[in-house]
């Protein structure tokens, strides 16, 4: 069934399926690359694809709430947040923690709080060289960097948001400080120095302060759109020669393999050609095919299904190498080759526990979050339009 494009580029609470469709592609990149085929899919792209997105859409949200109401309510913000994110989270700690003790595993207290309040990110960096650092919750990272953006950002929007054109300055200023930032702490990363902590190998991928960027060009493209009243920049963004700049910028930021460079500028490069691909996606008429493709039921319930795949794949994964190895070693060859011949198992294995969080846990809680004024989708086939 086509679904009927009802959305435009201007501040709405209206479903955009395509965008499920960007998140299964995502989780796709995401599990692959983590069941040892790292080198050759590129699963921290997917990663900063699933932030673009984010920040596109919740600001977005925002932004329509403040042009209907003229205020953010932030205790309902708050709310819809954490009744969408923490009871899925909630169980794979208690469960996916608790099977992973069953076999063997390791996960001391301190771990286990890190994961429960968002800032598993910082607490794993500071954990470099201790034994036991890989666990099932270390994909908590981007959970955590997403978290400390809704906490700050409705903030911004409530306060700035009600001119676009200014808060989109703001943004794009608060993108180049970050980009500043990142090359500094990369810089003193390489040369020892005193900026970096912890794990300099993800100092500078997991760390809020530096990754940021990646949540705010999603949210930059949306206010750009939102105070665009002449159409210029939708013009613009939907140009194939942006598109196809776009790609080629994608492309070269993962050929290019300067350790420097993938530290620092690798995620401006990727953000900066976001804004064309995904602008582009979603709005240009030429690539409506793409987006009927990318709205496909499969690909809709793959999107929906996404942030559960996120947090059980991993630890399907962790438990499978702890009942092989007595300890989690992705990233020995053997732990790799491992990952790699279960695949086939692996992934209906992740398919179903995320039916079993999203359908058993989330969507049950879906009347609880309409309450406080989410505008999730019920889930019927075919269904395009917002509830």
């Amino acid at each position: 069934m086509k679904p009927q494009a009802e959305y435009g580029p201007a501040p709405s609470f209206v479903y955009m399926p395509a965008l499920d469709g960007m998140r299964a592609i995502c989780i796709v990149m995401v599990m692959i690359s983590h069941f040892g085929m790292g080198s050759a899919v590129p699963g921290g792209f997917g990663v900063t694809i699933f932030f673009f997105i984010s920040g596109l859409l919740i600001t977005r949200q925002l932004l329509a709430e403040k042009r209907k109401t003229g205020r953010i309510d932030l205790f309902r913000f708050m709310m819809r947040r954490q009744l969408r994110l923490y009871p899925a989270l909630l169980a794979m700690i208690l469960l996916g923690g608790g099977l992973f003790l069953a076999l063997g595993g390791q996960l001391p207290l301190p771990r286990l709080l890190a994961a429960l309040f968002y800032y598993y990110n910082y607490f794993d960096m500071a954990q470099s060289g201790m034994p036991g650092r890989d666990s099932p919750f270390n994909v908590l990272w981007s959970l955590a960097v997403e978290e400390h953006f809704y906490l700050l950002f409705p903030l911004m929007v409530a306060w700035f948001g009600g001119r676009e054109g200014r808060f989109a300055r703001m943004l794009a200023g608060a993108i180049l400080v970050v980009t500043l930032w990142r090359y500094a702490v990369a810089y003193s990363c390489t040369s020892g120095g005193s900026l970096c902590w912890g794990d300099p190998l993800s100092r500078t991928e997991a760390s809020t302060d530096t990754r940021l960027d990646s949540i705010l060009y999603g949210a930059w493209l949306a206010t750009m759109l939102g105070a665009d009243q002449t159409g210029r920049l939708l013009r613009l963004i939907q140009h194939r020669a942006a598109f196809l700049l776009g790609l080629a910028l994608i492309l070269l930021s993962l050929a290019f393999r300067n350790e420097m460079f993938r530290e620092s500028l690798r995620y401006t490069v990727q953000g900066l050609a976001l804004l064309p691909v995904v602008g582009s996606v979603l709005f240009a008429p030429s690539l409506e095919r793409v987006r009927v493709l990318l709205s496909g039921s499969f690909m809709r319930l793959l999107g929906r299904l996404s942030y559960s795949l996120y947090l059980w794949h991993w630890v399907l994964a962790t438990c499978l190498l702890q009942i092989a190895f007595g300890a989690v070693e992705p990233y020995t060859p053997e732990g790799k080759a491992l990952l790699m011949l279960a695949t086939p198992l692996l992934l209906p294995l992740s398919f179903g526990a995320a039916c079993l969080s999203y359908y058993g846990l989330e969507r049950p809680l879906l009347r609880l979050r309409r309450r406080f004024g989410s505008h999730a989708l019920a889930d019927r086939p075919g269904s395009v339009q917002p509830v």
